[in-house]
């Protein structure tokens, strides 16, 4: 949870490669108490870079 967490905080950094690589540690984890965290944070950070389509099939799974 806290990788999530951090990952969430890095986004509103500004320090989208790092969060992107650490959200994406969390989902593949298959952690179930913080999927749903980094999922939301990583749909963040795809939509912040313009990835709308990526953001989209992230939050919808």
């Amino acid at each position: 949870m806290a990788r999530a967490n951090l990952g969430g905080l890095l986004v509103n950094q500004g320090k989208l490669d790092r969060a992107e690589e650490l959200l994406r540690s969390v989902l593949d984890s298959g952690q179930f108490h913080a999927v749903p965290l980094a999922q939301a944070c990583l749909g963040e950070l795809l939509i912040v870079r313009g990835r709308y389509e990526e953001a989209e099939t992230l939050l919808r799974r």
